[in-house]
């Protein structure tokens, strides 16, 4: 081999070091970002990540007046990347209550990742496998948990999945006790299989109030605990189940998810979802009991912006176009304290909305009747759900309250794509998950043969002429508030039996351009 064919080998064998070199630098880079990042945003002390192939290990020191921790908790990178900020403002605890032990070894059957699941699993009396959350907080204070739960009560008896835990220092450590505890009973009070809370009225003495929170079916579950005001609520499925003032309970407080045994045997919790103190999940929160207030006092108008004489109207609820309308607008309507829901298209191209030029023609479907410029598109394709995820975005940085999608029914149409209702299903969960995650509310509108199987995906129903064609009966099986509108029938037909239904229902124009008159007017 020549010099010269020599030199050009190791130079290319260089080349091909410093490539790789480079991108690992750039991912190492981004990996510290990221994490830097969820550091600020826990303002966690001592945190660290190791970096493996198919593994992250995140890791946390305290020292408080409980002892010393140094956790290590082992996790897959994709499947537990939404649970990073949680792990990070929590501490593991797994040990009996006798001699509370804190364990070093993560990421076995105790404690692991399953799916999209955090798993905790332990057996025996007293036992436990918990997150104990870092921060601390007084009932004066404004503070929630929320988690999308299921279990496998196994052969435990009673076994507790979520608590407030209280102490007072000035007593001493032996005064850590549940102002609430939420858990399955196996047999209580000639009830099996059924969900209860715990309320302790006293630190000092054992006086508890018990709360049936009804029957579990086996499936998730949604569980929010707030406390605002010195009130304490408890939503199971976003249905307010417990109203309580606590104003007399003067302690320190944190919350607990996970298993801990009360009456022996086994027992396994499955998270999809754990959010702690988060103002979005209050302020959604608050939205959906403003909503289920009946009669809901709304405006629909679709067709050009609102005009200022319409901003003025007494409607607590305007559901309006997200494009028509300016920032400015929504900003007048927040200010007067209404609920402000943004309708765009979901599965639909409209060939005037300046965010679709870049759609190819390949995604567009069979054109639709009576709607000149529109055009059903493949909701199946992840540019155009990326599309749709930045109008959410939109609706947000607007000030919209929630999104009403439209033309959810294009599997039920000729579309000209072959769209099944499975793929608008898979669609619809994966936008309302990421509105939800920015605290909007989510519409469904008509299709009351997907109420079932979205029913943990929408939070207000709009139905269209439910009355003329005899729907409404299937929309109040999902327990949800009900707006309708009704265009050919008179208020005479449908208004009286409307309000014994306790359905919003108002006459309107076919064209949504202001035409509005209410049956609760």
């Amino acid at each position: 081999m020549h010099f010269t064919e020599i030199l050009s080998t190791l130079i290319s064998i260089f080349i091909v070091i410093s490539y790789v070199f480079t991108h690992f630098l750039v991912d190492l880079k981004n990996e510290s970002k990221n994490i830097n990042q969820i550091n600020q945003t826990t303002n966690v002390n001592n945190s660290y990540l190791q970096l493996g192939k198919n593994y992250s290990v995140v890791g946390f020191n305290h020292e408080n007046n409980l002892g010393s921790y140094n956790n290590k908790i082992k996790i897959k990178n994709k499947t537990s990347k939404k649970f990073y900020i949680v792990l990070a403002n929590a501490w593991l605890q797994l040990y009996d209550s006798k001699n509370k032990k804190d364990p070093l070894a993560f990421n076995n059957e105790n404690f692991h990742f399953e799916n999209k699941d955090l798993v905790f699993k332990v057996c025996g009396s007293k036992k436990r496998v918990e997150l104990r959350f870092k921060e601390e907080w007084r009932i004066n204070e404004n503070k929630n948990i929320k988690v999308k739960v299921k279990f496998n009560p196994l052969d435990s008896e009673e076994f507790t999945f979520l608590q407030i835990l209280s102490y007072d220092l000035n007593k001493g450590s032996k005064y850590y006790k549940p102002l609430l505890r939420i858990h399955w009973n196996k047999n209580y009070k000639g009830k099996e299989n059924h969900i209860w809370a715990t309320l302790r009225l006293s630190l000092y003495e054992n006086k508890f109030k018990k709360f049936d929170l009804g029957d579990y079916n086996g499936d998730y579950i949604d569980v929010l605990v707030k406390i605002n005001n010195k009130t304490l609520k408890v939503y199971i499925n976003n249905e307010l189940k417990i109203e309580e003032k606590i104003e007399n309970w003067e302690y320190t407080n944190y919350f607990k998810a996970g298993v801990y045994i009360q009456k022996g045997g086994c027992a396994e919790a499955k998270f999809e979802k754990i959010i702690v103190n988060d103002d979005k999940e209050l302020k959604l929160q608050n939205k959906l009991e403003t909503i289920k207030k009946y009669p809901i006092n709304w405006f629909w108008k679709l067709e050009n912006a609102l005009t200022n004489e319409e901003i003025e109207q007494d409607y607590y609820l305007y559901d309006i176009d997200l494009f028509d309308n300016s920032k400015e607008t929504i900003k007048k309507l927040k200010e007067k304290g209404k609920i402000v829901i943004c309708y765009f298209s979901f599965g639909t191209y409209e060939d005037w909305r300046e965010d679709t030029n870049s759609i190819s023609r390949e995604l567009l479907g069979n054109k639709l009747d009576n709607w000149e410029g529109e055009r059903w598109w493949d909701i199946r394709n992840k540019g155009i759900i990326n599309l749709l995820k930045k109008r959410i975005d939109l609706a947000k940085e607007k000030g919209c309250d929630g999104i009403e999608m439209d033309n959810i029914d294009i599997y039920k149409n000729n579309n000209g794509l072959g769209i099944k209702k499975e793929d608008v299903i898979r669609a619809f969960k994966e936008l309302s998950e990421y509105a939800k995650s920015e605290g909007l509310l989510v519409v469904l509108k008509n299709s009351p043969e997907l109420i079932e199987e979205l029913k943990d995906y929408y939070d207000l129903i709009l139905a269209e002429e439910c009355f003329e064609f005899n729907e409404c009966n299937q929309y109040l099986k999902s327990n949800k508030p009900i707006i309708d509108v009704e265009y050919n029938l008179n208020k005479n037909q449908f208004c009286k039996e409307a309000k014994k239904l306790k359905i919003s229902a108002v006459k309107a124009c076919y064209e949504l351009n202001g035409c509005w008159n209410p049956c609760f007017k």
